[in-house]
């Protein structure tokens, strides 16, 4: 569920307060994981609650990560693209989140926005694929 809340509000990550926020809320979801995993309470492939447990904090390891490099590369906050954005468009606003008044969308933006999307899902299918290999 974390890591549903933290995808859906991916927008609102750029602000440090939720970003904090979700990692903690990552975090807990992590420990509990490991709870799950040691209990067996699910009957499930040995690793496989804790990798489900942890897809927030595999997903809010890769936004800092491409954050962090984006800014090294451009100089300034990317633009959470979604699918109603145009190159040289208007970014959309979050919530807590407001991007200046000049700042038009890039194709850097769209960049950021598909690898801090897509690379966390392949990874974590690559995470379950090798715990069913390792479990068989």
């Amino acid at each position: 569920m974390i890591g549903i809340v933290t995808f859906a509000f991916q927008n609102e990550l750029i602000n440090p307060k939720i970003f904090l926020k979700a990692l903690i809320a990552s975090g807990i979801s992590f420990l509990f994981g490991i709870g799950l995993e040691v209990t067996e309470l699910f009957n499930l492939q040995r690793g496989l609650t804790l990798l489900y447990m942890s897809v927030s904090l595999i997903y809010l390891f890769y936004f800092k990560l491409f954050l962090v490099l984006f800014i090294k590369w451009k100089g300034t906050y990317p633009i959470i693209t979604s699918s109603s954005s145009a190159t040289g468009g208007k970014p959309i606003e979050g919530f807590w989140v407001k991007y200046p008044r000049d700042r038009k969308i890039t194709s850097a933006d769209f960049i950021f926005s598909f690898a801090q999307s897509l690379v966390p899902i392949f990874t974590i299918m690559g995470l379950a694929i090798l715990i069913f290999e390792l479990n068989r």
